[in-house]
């Protein structure tokens, strides 16, 4: 698969694109984000158009017929991006999600798919999300490992992430001990809450993270904790896959 001519073909397109660092849904290697009519809320009746000034002072009538227009015109646009799309892969492959007022974003396992969208349609797409190259789409399946440009806090390579429970509360302080306090670990603050008193604070929702500089203690930190990290993450950066 060459992601160099989809990437080409974003840029005879002015299509702005980034490159993803994760399959969307644990499927879609692509994300297509179509504008839309944003909106913000505006004084005590409605809305204004984010991005475009001569909706800005419409009467309240023509400011909802201009609204009800532009729906019309995003559901038109949706229902031909959806006939194109079945039409080349059979409705097999691809996803369509709408995200409230902030447009539609069509998720794609297939090259052709962002080719047809693009060729077709590139005017109307606010963002591109793709895998850089055939190694970073290697990587997107391996679920321990995360593409980044930077390390943790640009310091830390390993990164844990365990739920506030109770059984976390009661092993983390043990866990906690056998590691060196010399900056190579780094405690979040839910985490932190959880060693003294305040750990009544940190609910079994809360998130509570720790990032390690060292693999070692990465793999210490895990066997001498009694729960189960919910996330147990490497940090790969993109720098190093290129190589």
């Amino acid at each position: 698969m060459s992601y160099e001519r989809i990437f080409e073909l974003a840029n005879d397109c002015n299509v702005p694109y980034e490159y993803s660092n994760k399959l969307y849904y644990n499927k879609y290697k692509f994300r297509v984000q179509f504008k839309s009519f944003e909106l913000i809320k505006t004084g005590a009746w409605g809305y204004h158009y984010r991005h475009d000034q001569k909706y800005h002072d419409l009467d309240y009538d023509n400011f909802n017929k201009a609204v009800h227009e532009q729906r019309s015109l995003s559901v038109e646009q949706y229902k031909s991006i959806r006939r194109a799309l079945f039409r080349r892969s059979k409705g097999v492959g691809y996803s369509l999600r709408a995200s409230g007022w902030h447009g539609l974003n069509v998720y794609s396992i297939n090259e052709h798919d962002v080719r047809l969208l693009i060729n077709n349609y590139g005017t109307e797409i606010r963002h591109l999300y793709a895998p850089k190259n055939e190694a970073h789409e290697s990587l997107h399946n391996e679920r321990t490992k995360e593409l980044r440009s930077n390390l943790f806090y640009k310091k830390y390579r390993y990164k844990l992430e365990y739920m506030g429970t109770q059984k976390f509360k009661d092993s983390v302080e043990c866990a906690a001990g056998c590691m060196t306090e010399d900056g190579s670990i780094k405690y979040s603050l839910n985490t932190k809450a959880c060693f003294g008193d305040d750990n009544q604070f940190v609910r079994s929702w809360n998130v509570c993270s720790i990032y390690f500089m060292h693999e070692e203690d990465f793999l210490t930190f895990k066997m001498m904790c009694s729960e189960s990290p919910s996330k147990s993450i490497e940090a790969v950066l993109f720098s190093e896959v290129d190589k």
